[in-house]
């Protein structure tokens, strides 16, 4: 996840240690003020994997902070990582050649090749070539999963492998680091007070 691995994002959610977060969270709204930017898409909260929760906490935050700065409002969109892409929003259609490049890019990376592989067999490539940026209104807003996340279940198995010594959970872990990543940034906007809502 840009300057952090994966094992650094779980250590600090683990520990409420929202630090370094913090000060690449500000520096993105920073440089979104600063050339200009106009719109942010990021992931969309799937509770599939808590660094892409992240990714969309940290461009909800990010986004309104360089709203503030600006004074005008910046547009925020997500996409679907691993769900089939939604009815509504601004649909992109993949050419073939477009289609091609972007499942060789997924299964250039090893680790990926997994998910890809489930990703093809529950949407199929016609949800691989349909991308769909959905807008979001203005606000920083923290979902609540319906069910246990998945990212949940998974770590319970690790745990019972040996393969981890602790289960990264939501209202545990990954709910009170945003809350905390959100007041150490200090976003204050008339839209971006911390809302959570069942999904």
């Amino acid at each position: 996840m840009g300057v952090f691995t994966d094992q650094e994002i779980y250590r600090a959610m683990l520990h409420c240690d929202v630090t370094r977060i913090a000060e690449v969270t500000l520096q993105i709204a920073r440089e979104l003020a600063e050339h200009g930017v106009t719109l942010v898409v990021a992931d969309k909260f799937e509770f599939y994997n808590p660094t892409h929760d992240l990714c969309a906490v940290i461009a909800n935050i990010a986004t309104a902070h360089a709203s503030d700065l600006i004074g005008r409002p910046i547009a925020r969109y997500d996409y679907a990582v691993i769900d089939a892409p939604p009815a509504d929003g601004h649909v992109l259609e993949l050419d073939d050649a477009a289609a091609e490049r972007k499942l060789a890019a997924a299964y250039a990376i090893e680790e990926l090749k997994p998910e890809v592989d489930e990703l093809l067999a529950n949407i199929g490539i016609a949800g691989i070539r349909r991308e769909v940026l959905r807008p979001l209104a203005n606000g920083i807003d923290v979902p609540r999963p319906a069910t246990k996340a998945l990212y949940e279940t998974y770590g319970e198995q690790r745990v019972a492998s040996g393969r981890y010594e602790t289960v990264l959970r939501y209202e545990e872990h990954f709910l009170p680091f945003a809350q905390k990543l959100i007041a150490e940034v200090g976003v204050v906007t008339q839209s971006s007070a911390l809302h959570v809502w069942s999904s």
